[in-house]
């Protein structure tokens, strides 16, 4: 049984990762999971039982390693305040999007 549970999760995982390489646009993908994430957070589709799951693939999906050569050649550039800037704008438009992604499912959910 674990190793079926293990390869159903290196399965999702792959499927994450070859719909990553199709989009090929970090923030797309980026804003897409976002998106999902808050429809199936706001759908009460995120259980214990598909935790796993869920994890595998938008971890696979939307890894940030896109954006580190960035990051990295601002920070070793002295570029502080727009590397502080870029991660913040990063994170906030991925939570808004989450957000607008929750109430898109809570509106469809009625």
């Amino acid at each position: 049984m674990k190793d079926l549970n293990l390869f159903i999760i290196l399965l999702i995982s792959y499927c994450g990762l070859l719909l990553r390489f199709y989009i090929n646009n970090i923030f797309v993908v980026s804003f897409i999971a976002s998106l999902i994430y808050g429809i199936l957070i706001s759908r009460k589709l995120i259980t214990k039982s598909y935790n796993s799951l869920l994890i595998a693939f938008f971890s696979s999906f939307t890894t940030f390693s896109g954006f580190i050569p960035g990051f990295f050649h601002l920070f070793n550039n002295k570029e502080f305040f727009r590397f502080f800037f870029l991660i913040n704008i990063l994170i906030v438009s991925n939570v808004m999007i989450m957000f607008l992604g929750f109430f898109i499912g809570k509106r469809f959910s009625k």
